[in-house]
């Protein structure tokens, strides 16, 4: 059972060489990065030594961060976290352009706040 509110952040990009959108799927695997093979669901996740995940979404990149609890100075958190994901997928990639497509924001919380949210 959850006791504590946490928000996950997944931020999206497409992947551009010499201005044209390449997949991310078949760059990933050349890349060399840590932490690949230990996700069984996603077998393109590489989950990187700091915490956060990279992997794919469809052509897309996408980097997420581990969950943050709420709490005071959480918006700081998240601003550190998505940033060091950031940098570290665009240190990843040799010449190559990205581009923000999507975030997504993901929020857990105790059965009896997500019930009182929801008017149950």
């Amino acid at each position: 059972m959850r006791t504590v509110i946490e928000i996950g952040i997944e931020h999206e990009y497409i992947v551009r060489r010499a201005g044209k959108q390449v997949d991310f799927r078949v760059v990933v695997a050349a890349l060399g990065l840590p932490g690949g093979g230990l996700d069984p669901g996603d077998r393109f996740a590489h989950r990187m030594p700091i915490g956060t995940v990279i992997t794919c979404d469809g052509m897309e990149a996408e980097v997420s961060i581990p969950p943050i609890p709420v709490q005071p100075g959480v918006a700081v958190a998240i601003e550190a976290w998505t940033g060091a994901a950031s940098d570290q997928l665009v240190s990843s990639i040799p010449a190559a352009d990205l581009e923000g497509c999507s975030t997504h924001i993901s929020v857990t919380a105790p059965d009896s706040v997500a019930d009182a949210a929801a008017g149950v």
